[in-house]
């Protein structure tokens, strides 16, 4: 078929599902359908994950047209000549359209709902900011591009290639919030730069691309509590000039360290231009101790109370404590004949387990996949910080 023939693509080039946990499966269509009936077992199985995997391109319901590509979406590696014999069979209803791109008409149909469901409940989320703010508010807003409110970013702070290498190498080469090995590690503003946030080396850290979409307005720092300390370094060692702002954050970071009990409140620099919490502040020697020993505070015999009003030692006790729980639940789940009790005695902190209750429990927990990973970490943490700053709320 020529180009000019092709068709036009079912879907709009902005479709983007990729944060979306679940795709729906027709089963009557699946099982009723002529690729059900003509295709191989591995046919088969190769189709339903190419169906499955184009919900994670852009446009969302696509396939590129390209056999390496589409060997290794296939779950086939490189394996070339084994998915030359399969693509006549896994490919069966695709068609080529003027992007150069595959499509499905079942697969685009559902794809195309979703997306109207997502434009609807965007649309209503305008709409409720409108009643808040006003529109004109929102109208002034809107007319601020990306590149403009990244232009704003960079007066308040910016950072060099070098920096961002450094950056991900300390955090290992990773996404610093779900901790999946990828090469596709993207630039989080932690502080959103529609907040407010700036394009500082502070300011960021690695995420895959798929924490990064899911994440909203949320100002979370996933860094390791070192970070600050530990990328110094490592540009020290490289040569490359610390920045002032980076330095001050260092230095508040050490400072912090000593600080007693609820010394030196409402006292903190804020170099970073974002709220205390996401500044990649320093915590306390207490909690500096737990967190060496890979232990909860309650093992070292550190009282909540001891952490003062430092917000950012509770976070980062929040944080190492869901991942924490969430090896723990993993592990347990994996290891036959093991209950949910084990995690309650591998945890050893009551804390914990109310925290579980607010995420959903258990079993939501280790489905974690199926669900919005980011609010059942939300809800863990939120009540799990809450309990550390009042633990007289534990039964």
């Amino acid at each position: 078929m020529k180009d000019e023939e092709l068709p036009t693509p079912p879907v709009p080039s902005d479709a983007d599902l990729r944060d979306f946990a679940f795709t729906p499966i027709f089963r009557g269509r699946l099982f009723g359908s002529s690729f059900h009936a003509r295709a191989s077992d591995s046919e088969w199985r190769a189709g339903v994950t190419l169906w499955l995997k184009s919900w994670d391109q852009v446009p969302a319901g696509s396939l590129p047209d390209d056999d390496i590509e589409l060997c290794r979406l296939a779950e086939l590696g490189r394996d070339l000549r084994a998915w030359r014999k399969l693509k006549g069979g896994a490919l069966h209803g695709w068609f080529k359209c003027t992007d150069a791109r595959l499509y499905h008409w079942v697969v685009a149909e559902v794809v195309a709902e979703a997306w109207e469901r997502r434009r609807s409940a965007s649309k209503k989320g305008l709409k409720g900011a409108s009643s808040k703010w006003g529109n004109a508010a929102l109208d002034a807003r809107n007319k601020q591009t990306r590149s403009q409110r990244l232009a704003q970013a960079r007066v308040i702070a910016t950072h060099c290639e070098e920096e961002w290498i450094a950056l991900v190498d300390i955090c290992g080469r990773r996404c610093a919030k779900c901790q999946s090995d990828t090469d596709e590690l993207v630039k989080d503003h932690i502080t959103p730069i529609y907040q407010g946030g700036s394009d500082g080396i502070e300011n960021l850290q690695p995420l895959c691309r798929r924490c990064n979409a899911s994440k909203g307005p949320e100002r979370l720092d996933h860094r390791e509590n070192d970070w600050a300390e530990r990328l110094a370094e490592r540009l020290t060692l490289a040569g490359i000039p610390v920045k002032e702002r980076l330095a001050e954050c260092l230095a508040e970071c050490m400072s912090t360290s000593g600080k007693g009990q609820g010394q030196g409140q409402g006292q903190n620099k804020n170099p970073s231009g974002f709220p205390a919490q996401d500044a990649g502040k320093g915590e306390d020697s207490a909690t500096r101790g737990s967190r060496a020993s890979g232990s909860n505070p309650r093992a070292n015999g550190t009282s909540p109370r001891q952490l003062g009003t430092n917000p950012r030692a509770i976070k980062n006790l929040s944080l190492e404590m869901w991942r924490k729980t969430c090896l723990s639940i993993d592990t347990t789940k994996d290891v036959q004949g093991l209950t949910w009790q084990t995690v309650t005695d591998a945890l050893a902190d009551p804390k914990a387990d109310r925290a579980i209750e607010a995420a959903g429990g258990h079993r939501t927990i280790a489905d974690r996949s199926q669900f919005n990973q980011g609010a059942l970490e939300s809800r863990f943490r939120t009540a799990y910080e809450q309990l550390l700053e009042h633990p007289g709320a534990v039964a």
